[in-house]
């Protein structure tokens, strides 16, 4: 019987290599969104949206930083998961911080549509705060 935590290692290991490819991808996909061809992606992150609403609905995906918007691509789904993707322009978007959920994992919290979002990533919630305040700066 193998280790549970070395099914939970290559598990997680599993999880980053598709979410590390799948931004490739990212630029395409934001076309599809709407996306003109100005739009760059500043960063990309892995992460999580924690949605607050419905706990069986976080999807694993890609938290992108574009010169136009907040995206989230959703990239691994399950049975639960019905959130596909977010995207919030930098006019709606407020109050931006990092924080921790769990006291722990590091995130990326704003308030938009009258609601609080979450995003948790593996590392870097500094960094993505930082690319959403340059990018609204810029734009």
């Amino acid at each position: 019987m193998a280790d549970p935590l070395v099914e939970a290692a290559f598990k997680l290991g599993e999880v980053y290599f598709k979410l590390e490819h799948a931004k490739r991808a990212s630029q395409g996909a934001l076309r599809l969104l709407g996306g003109g061809e100005s739009e760059v992606i500043v960063a990309q992150k892995i992460g999580k949206f924690w949605n607050q609403e419905n706990m069986w609905d976080r999807p694993d995906g890609l938290v992108v930083i574009t010169t136009h918007r907040f995206v989230f691509l959703s990239k691994l789904k399950s049975v639960t998961v019905t959130t596909e993707f977010m995207s919030v322009p930098y006019a709606e978007l407020t109050n931006v911080r990092t924080t921790r959920v769990m006291g722990l994992s590091p995130a990326v919290q704003f308030d938009a549509g009258g609601k609080t979002l979450t995003f948790t990533l593996l590392s870097g919630a500094e960094e993505v705060v930082a690319a959403i305040n340059g990018a609204r700066a810029a734009a």
